[in-house]
């Protein structure tokens, strides 16, 4: 009898104890944390996903010192690194992986399109920003090593992550990944928050494209975390949006058959900045119109 009540109350307390680690995981995994750099370093965001035991970090800053500041910010949760994950291949995004690779030697994910991107631009982006940022500009890349199939499923300490690639818009190549039991995206440069967007590359109408993409494959009670910005609700995606074609609209009027003068570029910049005052990375503005007219210019499509 004491044998049947001993094994009974050790029962019991097995079920008492998964239940308070199903409870401790929930909570943890909901903690999901913010890491964003200096207006400098392009005010980009690394996002700290805690696992069950553990930490993925889904993007890596841009210079020396962001990275190494994030690298802090992971030690200072007090979990292991288990993996990152690289949403495209912009420098600002992926240029810190070497400095957390100092933590840990975990997998680095992406896309192939990503991956093939960062092999392919990485030493063109540092002959670009080496001389305007010397030092604090890595001198190698570390590459994401493990690619992630459109649609698929990669289950990392617990949490499954699903890949979706978007193809050309913003950057060369673009992914989102999806956590579906956080109910959460992060979506990249998909997404730039109450901040001025990259629009340099002039792929604004691709990028419209992928927005209403994603508009209809994200849930409305998930919650997007962008490359750049807050995290939102789905009406950060309608947000975006309307900055985009608002932009072109405004450049558009302005621009005429030989390009776009210093005159009219001003105008989109102070209109710009008139809508959107306070907005970090005004920077941009300039360089956003320049290839924005390009767009409705005689070379369009060319």
């Amino acid at each position: 009898m004491a044998s049947h009540e001993l094994e009974k109350g050790n029962g019991m307390r097995a079920v008492i104890a998964m239940m308070l680690l199903g409870l401790t995981l929930t909570a943890s995994a909901a903690e999901i944390s913010r890491f964003v750099s200096s207006e400098k370093a392009f005010a980009v965001n690394s996002w700290l996903v805690p696992t069950r035991t553990g930490i993925v970090v889904i993007d890596t800053q841009f210079t020396v010192s962001e990275a190494d500041r994030l690298l802090d910010a992971v030690k200072h949760t007090g979990r292991p690194l288990k993996a990152i994950i690289i949403t495209h291949p912009h420098p600002d995004h992926f240029n810190g992986t070497c400095r957390l690779l100092r933590l840990a030697k975990v997998p680095v994910y992406a896309t192939q399109a990503t991956i093939d991107g960062v092999h392919a631009t990485a030493e063109a982006k540092r002959a670009q920003w080496k001389p305007a940022y010397g030092a604090d500009y890595p001198d190698s890349a570390c590459a994401p090593d493990h690619a992630l199939a459109h649609g698929s499923k990669q289950v990392i300490d617990g949490v499954t992550f699903e890949a979706r690639d978007y193809g050309p818009g913003e950057a060369l190549t673009e992914s989102i990944v999806l956590a579906p039991a956080l109910h959460a995206a992060f979506v990249g440069d998909l997404i730039y928050n109450r901040v001025h967007p990259w629009l340099a590359e002039g792929r604004s109408v691709q990028w419209l494209a992928q927005l209403d993409r994603l508009q209809k494959e994200i849930p409305t009670d998930w919650t997007l975390y962008p490359g750049h910005g807050d995290s939102g609700g789905t009406a950060v995606i309608s947000a975006q949006r309307d900055y985009i074609r608002d932009f072109r609209e405004r450049t558009q009027a302005v621009v005429n058959s030989t390009g776009l003068t210093e005159d009219a570029k001003q105008s989109v910049v102070e209109g710009t900045r008139r809508v959107h005052p306070g907005w970090a990375l005004e920077m941009l503005i300039p360089l956003n119109a320049e290839a924005v007219a390009k767009e409705f210019g005689p070379t369009a499509g060319k």
